[in-house]
């Protein structure tokens, strides 16, 4: 008896966390779709997407089943017309394969299963998977050496902008 007692208690986490989980992930997309909209001119055509006003280089797509793209002014401030469209081809990525949607469930299960040995493990490759697949997606758009590029220049911008503030 004390096996249906363990098993309800599971569950009765398991529905918190993705709870909690659906509310940040609700109140992230909201705050997103409350910022500025803008129509981002890139090198396969127009794309809409919302100007956060951030001190650090971000895009990203946000929201679960219709994710909106969510880029920083300091990422456009940033980069020039390819390089843009070359990060933003790489978000599209995200939001063609549905990542926010899979990910959200993927990471209540990561949460869940913390305790089992490899979790961890199988959770950076399973990123890692899913960038590299964002990544050839968006190479079917912009120039594989631009969309390098640009992904090396976004990595290096924090630290460029927290050096120029010095």
């Amino acid at each position: 008896q004390i096996k249906y007692y363990l098993s309800i208690f599971f569950l009765i986490i398991a529905g918190l966390l993705w709870a909690r989980i659906g509310w940040n992930g609700f109140v992230s997309q909201r705050a997103v779709r409350r910022a500025p909209g803008q129509v981002i001119r890139t090198s396969f055509g127009p794309v809409h997407g919302h100007i956060l006003e951030l001190p650090i280089a971000f895009s990203a797509q946000v929201g679960c089943w219709n994710p909106s793209l969510a880029i920083s002014s300091e990422l456009i401030a940033h980069l020039d017309e390819a390089h843009l469209s070359a990060v933003i081809a790489h978000e599209k990525g995200h939001a063609h394969y549905k990542d926010t949607f899979w990910f959200l469930w993927l990471g209540g299960f990561r949460r869940l299963t913390f305790w089992l040995p490899g979790t961890e493990h199988h959770w950076q490759e399973l990123l890692l998977l899913r960038e590299l697949r964002a990544d050839r997606w968006a190479m079917q758009y912009v120039d594989k050496l631009v969309l390098a590029e640009s992904l090396m220049r976004v990595v290096a911008l924090p630290t460029l902008s927290m050096s120029s503030s010095n």
